[in-house]
């Protein structure tokens, strides 16, 4: 990397006066990360902290041989992406020469788009496909059919929706790669639920959707803290 990057990113932290050992924390950490990045990006500076938003054509269409970077990128979940909701922070675009100049979010989006959109092109052209357009994550229940069934009908006759709500956001993770399951088996725990989240064959996280009770029959801890204490059911991890 381009000395004169180093230079000009050392003097715009001094003069904006973002000094905090937060910021000079995250420099040293951006320094280290830009020694193996090539091309063009976008600096995040502000009060708390600095962001590296990598927008290099060359770059995208590297990583793009992850399977997971391209379901990220398909769902708009990389770290590119989480980047352009920071709008309280300075975006410095820096170019391939070391020339830099302050641009707005939208000014970053629309680069970050354009490169992407060049570099998927590229990606699609080498190998014949490219991004995946399965988003949804499949969810197994291993567990009989019919504990699943008596579960639901409990929490319908209490009014109560949580447990559906709780089954219906394990479809809604981000999903990693083609083969990735969220496996759901019942729980040692009355009326509970435990889940793994498998990606290729390997658990990556898991938990249990644990029952806490009616008022009825009062308040059921199962081993989980609540910061706000409820009754129906709730996902642990």
């Amino acid at each position: 990397m381009n000395k004169k990057i180093f230079d000009s990113m050392e003097e715009l932290k001094d003069e904006l006066g973002y000094n905090c050992k937060w910021v000079n924390y995250d420099f040293e950490c951006d320094k280290d990360y830009l020694q193996e990045y090539e091309g063009e990006f976008i600096w995040l500076l502000g009060e708390c902290g600095t962001y590296i938003m990598p927008i290099a054509v060359g770059h995208i269409e590297k990583a793009l041989n992850h399977e997971g970077y391209r379901y990220s990128l398909a769902q708009k979940s990389t770290m590119a992406d989480s980047c352009l909701a920071m709008t309280h922070y300075k975006f410095i675009h820096f170019k391939d020469d070391g020339s830099y100049v302050f641009i707005t979010p939208e000014k970053a989006a629309e680069l970050w788009e354009k490169n992407k959109e060049e570099a998927v092109g590229n990606f699609k052209e080498k190998n014949g496909f490219g991004l995946p357009t399965d988003r949804k994550i499949s969810v197994r229940f291993s567990c009989d059919w019919r504990y699943v069934l008596e579960q639901l009908r409990y929490a319908r006759e209490h009014g109560d929706d949580s447990l559906m709500n709780c089954l219906k956001r394990s479809r809604h993770c981000l999903k990693l790669a083609k083969d990735h399951e969220m496996v759901i088996s019942s729980d040692f725990c009355a009326r509970s639920f435990q889940f793994a989240d498998v990606v290729n064959g390997r658990v990556v996280m898991n938990g249990g959707i644990i029952f806490h009770g009616y008022p009825e029959e009062g308040y059921k801890q199962n081993g989980s803290v609540q910061l706000t204490p409820s009754y129906g059911w709730q996902i642990h991890t």
